[in-house]
């Protein structure tokens, strides 16, 4: 069939009668047909081998892009380092194996571009201890998993973690500390029990209400690293309690405490910290293996104002 024949003006002849010459309207150049139709010649050779090459980028990238962004998995039993409490108490080697949608290996945390993982499994953990204050208490086996990931992760650790006023503890695992009894002994009240941290003048406020903040506890003292040259998670600190009070409508009524206590950050973020008492705290206000979830007062109730004047 000439496949010219419907562009050429009426009344130029059709089928395979005399082509009419070259200089005639009649007259139409072949069809030209794209590489991809004709028969394989030297001129279409490089684009499909640019258009092979690019396929396999392409392939590549999406495998990497399924490593990095995928969940990590669940930690076997073992896989962290030694902590106190529960089934962070095991010891055992890290995994070292890159694996498609597995956990990353530990050296690799510290670079900023890996911490998707993280950041997905702390907007959960925010998340699931949020909705659970309203609930009655969160799903604790699932808080205590998300746990787990974000501690095995020994993400990298930044002192500006440690400020942004009063942090409250919204979950705390391996036994119930004295502050929590005592925020609990009025139930229908939504007591506050936290920490204030100042990364600048390494000062911390321990803070617990009773009757919300007409009648609350404070501890004050200081902090310091135990070994500087740690860059990731755990990160070891020496507390030091110089004076506590029960403040009573305004009024400070000062406590016996002092001593020497001890914090493990196990994960911090902008949004989220998890910590463990290595040892008990003085007078036992913790006990040894405590685990506790902080997070900012700031993002949970923002009208919410301490009734002190700050670290010092």
């Amino acid at each position: 069939q000439d496949l010219g024949s419907d562009l050429r003006p009426a009344g130029c002849p059709t089928g395979g009668g005399a082509m009419p010459p070259p200089s005639s309207p009649c007259s139409l150049p072949p069809p030209s047909r794209p590489c991809m139709l004709r028969a394989p010649s030297r001129a279409c050779r490089p684009w499909r081998r640019r258009l092979a090459l690019l396929t396999v980028a392409l392939s590549s990238m999406a495998a990497c892009a399924a490593v990095l962004l995928s969940p990590p998995r669940s930690a076997p039993r073992g896989s962290s380092n030694c902590f106190a409490g529960g089934s962070l108490g095991r010891c055992g080697p890290a995994p070292q194996v890159l694996r498609v949608g597995g956990r990353l290996p530990r050296r690799f945390w510290p670079l900023p571009f890996m911490e998707g993982p993280a950041a997905a499994l702390s907007s959960e953990l925010q998340q699931l201890l949020q909705e659970g204050e309203s609930r009655g208490g969160p799903d604790r086996a699932r808080a205590d998993a998300l746990i787990d990931e974000l501690v095995a992760l020994r993400v990298a650790f930044d002192a500006k973690f440690f400020g942004g006023g009063l942090w409250k503890a919204i979950y705390t695992r391996n036994g119930t500390p004295k502050w929590e009894k005592n925020a609990k002994l009025l139930p229908f009240l939504s007591n506050v029990a936290g920490q204030d941290y100042d990364a600048g003048s390494l000062r911390v406020i321990n803070y617990g209400e009773v009757l919300g903040s007409s009648v609350h506890f404070r501890a004050e003292g200081s902090f310091e690293e135990v070994d500087t040259n740690v860059r990731s998670c755990p990160k070891d600190y020496d507390v030091f309690v110089e004076r506590g009070a029960i403040n009573f409508l305004g009024l400070d009524i000062p406590l016996p405490i002092s001593g020497k206590g001890y914090l493990r950050c196990l994960y911090a973020d902008v949004g989220l910290r998890i910590f463990i008492s290595p040892r008990s705290s003085p007078d036992k206000w913790e006990e040894g293996g405590l685990i506790v979830v902080q997070m900012p007062m700031s993002r949970l109730d923002p009208s919410w104002l301490p009734p002190y004047t700050g670290t010092r």
